[in-house]
């Protein structure tokens, strides 16, 4: 007697459907691992240039002077927008500076000064995006302090719009985040004195 030995047709179909379904539960698994993978690597770019930016705010606050116009070091103090003068790119002249939100972005704006007596014409101002996907919402950015501070814990921080000739002191705190998640925000903090405007010197 000869036994006829194989897969009947109902076998097949149920080992291809099983095939099917961990091959489509690992592929799942595989995108889910690419986007997290990439949704983190793009947090990380995120706050490590946000990083780099704070960095240099802090480093051209601390820096500020007076206008080649002879502006007084600060113009205009706020909760997202700062304005001052200092000799960010080391030509021996003051520039102009700004730093502003407008929706998720923080901006930066730089106007050379020009002529003879020196003037910041608004023609001359260049804009360029520093930091995406920021989180503050309506809170502050920039937070001023004045010279009794941290002794006077009743006045600082200042209120708004700081009044120029008392700050001292310029605190910045931004929020980013590339998802809507304000549980996973990073936060960035840093403060620094204006040396110019320093009395213990």
């Amino acid at each position: 007697m000869k036994k006829n030995s194989g897969f009947t047709l109902i076998e097949i179909l149920v080992v291809s459907v099983v095939i099917v379904i961990l091959g489509g539960a690992i592929l799942g698994l595989n995108i889910m691992i690419g986007q997290t993978q990439t949704t983190a690597f793009r947090s990380f770019t995120t706050v490590d240039q946000t990083n780099a930016s704070v960095s240099s705010i802090v480093k051209e606050i601390r820096t500020a002077q007076y206008g080649d116009n002879g502006a007084y070091p600060i113009e205009y103090a706020d909760t997202q927008n700062i304005i001052f003068y200092s000799d960010i790119d080391v030509d021996g002249d003051s520039e102009k500076v700004s730093y502003f939100m407008e929706g998720t972005e923080l901006k930066k704006s730089v106007t050379e000064p020009s002529g003879i007596p020196p003037q910041y014409i608004p023609e001359n101002e260049t804009t360029r995006v520093i930091a995406s996907n920021v989180r503050n919402g309506g809170a502050p950015i920039f937070y001023y302090f004045n010279e009794d501070y941290p002794a006077d814990s009743q006045n600082n921080p200042m209120s708004y719009p700081a009044s120029i000739a008392q700050v001292h002191l310029v605190e910045i705190m931004l929020r980013v985040n590339q998802i809507d998640n304000p549980n996973t925000d990073y936060i960035l903090n840093s403060a620094t004195e204006i040396r110019l405007l320093k009395n213990n010197l």
